[in-house]
């Protein structure tokens, strides 16, 4: 599998990347530069595969074409919830470069891509 990202897709991860805490926000901060960087790289993402589990819409990303080089290589997650179809949305972040937008139902029930608008910053 090698696609563009979906119109849904893009405007998931862009909220996402401008509104996410990191998982572990004690232990690291995401600047304002790598937050910029990763909107810039949206373009370049391409989805490479599923998560194949039957209930999600997780996608695996990859940058292809003259895509920017990183400006920060750590590691970390950017953690969302949504209410509407209760799960996590979660974007891995791997050397600075996103690489999954998992989307995990709590409980085991299929859930869809969510609306943006719906994804929560709060825990």
């Amino acid at each position: 599998m090698n696609r563009e990202l979906s119109v849904a897709e893009n405007a998931v991860l862009e909220q996402i990347i401008r509104h996410a805490p990191p998982s572990m926000p004690n232990e690291i901060t995401v600047s304002s530069k790598q937050r910029d960087y990763l909107i810039q790289l949206l373009p370049f993402l391409r989805v490479t595969g599923t998560c194949g589990c039957g209930y999600c819409p997780s996608v695996y990303l990859h940058p292809t074409g003259d895509w920017p080089k990183p400006v920060e290589t750590c590691s970390y997650v950017l953690d969302s919830w949504t209410e509407d179809d209760p799960a996590m949305v979660m974007l891995f972040i791997e050397n600075g470069i996103p690489t999954f937008l998992e989307v995990a139902p709590f409980g085991d029930f299929s859930v869809s891509l969510p609306d943006p608008d719906a994804l929560r910053f709060d825990f």
